[in-house]
């Protein structure tokens, strides 16, 4: 006879959770020393963000505009007490971890021997005491057009800050 499917979407909560790691310790009678699991390792060294709580952070401060101060209240609101402060720190850090991707995604473009820009003035906040007030963003594409694209070696992105085209 069949049968029927009807779908429906529908919203999950996000939900911020707390992982705990325990590595015992353990007393070696024989050598007479402590023996300990080593660490997980962690995105910043000490810190108390995983991975994914960092890509989201970046994700909702750049891809999405949303500034720290929302982001904690937003996390504030499901019952995570953190600082703007430390969402900014750590956005740092994560950059810094992000800047060999960086980095290679401009090395990469740099060796190409067609590059699409999009030659978009942007506000710079910090030249006030300058003359130059306005930055410009550099995006990095290259396409096959007999392929279209290939994958993700084809279509890079980049975005640079600089004030002038030599600096790019």
């Amino acid at each position: 006879m069949g049968e029927d499917s009807d779908e429906m979407l529908d919203l999950v909560a996000q939900a911020w959770q707390v992982i705990e790691t325990i590595r015992p310790k353990y007393s070696c009678r024989t050598c007479d020393k402590i023996i300990q699991a080593p660490a997980p390792v962690k995105a910043i060294a000490r810190g108390k963000l995983s991975y994914a709580a960092l890509a989201h952070i970046m994700m909702a401060k750049w891809g999405y505009h949303l500034p720290f101060y929302r982001q904690a209240q937003m996390m504030a609101a499901k019952g995570v007490d953190i600082e703007r402060s430390t969402l900014a720190r750590s956005a740092g850090y994560a950059a810094a971890l992000l800047d060999p991707i960086y980095t290679r995604i401009r090395e990469i473009g740099r060796t190409r021997t067609k590059i699409h820009t999009d030659d978009t003035r942007l506000p710079d906040p910090g030249a006030r005491q300058r003359q130059d007030t306005q930055g410009r963003a550099l995006g990095l594409r290259r396409r096959r057009p007999q392929l279209g694209f290939a994958g993700a070696a084809d279509c890079l992105v980049s975005r640079h800050h600089g004030p002038r085209w030599r600096e790019r």
